[in-house]
């Protein structure tokens, strides 16, 4: 990793520059967007600010490394972090913004648009987490086209009446 290293050397030879690295929140994004998690790591340990966009864009890239980096790291998280990891599948990061950062069960929205994705297994791991439903969950199935992802939706619908 060429750029890592130019960092380390910059810092070794001229330490006055921490600062002001520290304080330029484009490094992490950079890092994440390439999916560098050797230099996300780096300069998240020397203190580099980062914001929610880190986490964003590692996702838009796919760079899942650098986003669970970023969850298990206490990176600030978009509002809509839930729903990127159940756009992209990503049962793992679900599971991490659920069981460590205590996200996406709160809210029916989220149940509702993992069932139009139609992932049976983000579906059931929301469910047993105690996500919260509402009255259009049948509706919301159907959009993913999904036939267990339906009947699922209807067995609840008839539980939830």
């Amino acid at each position: 990793n060429n750029r890592l290293r130019c960092f380390k050397y910059l810092l070794a030879k001229n330490p006055e520059f921490l600062p002001y690295i520290q304080q330029n929140k484009s490094y992490c994004w950079e890092a994440a967007a390439n999916g560098s998690l050797e230099m996300l790591s780096y300069l998240h340990e020397i203190g580099v600010i980062w914001n929610q966009s880190v986490y964003t864009i590692a996702c838009f890239y796919f760079h899942y490394d650098c986003a669970i980096y970023a969850l298990k790291n206490g990176c600030p998280l978009p509002e809509k972090a839930c729903y990127f990891a159940i756009n992209e599948n990503s049962l793992e990061l679900l599971k991490l913004l659920v069981e460590v950062r205590k996200m996406c069960i709160k809210n029916a929205d989220i149940f509702n648009y993992a069932l139009s994705k139609g992932n049976m297994a983000i579906i059931h791991y929301l469910y047993s987490a105690g996500s919260l439903q509402n009255e259009r969950i049948v509706y919301y199935a159907i959009e993913s086209g999904n036939y267990e992802c339906i009947s699922f939706a209807i067995q609840l619908h008839h539980e939830r009446i």
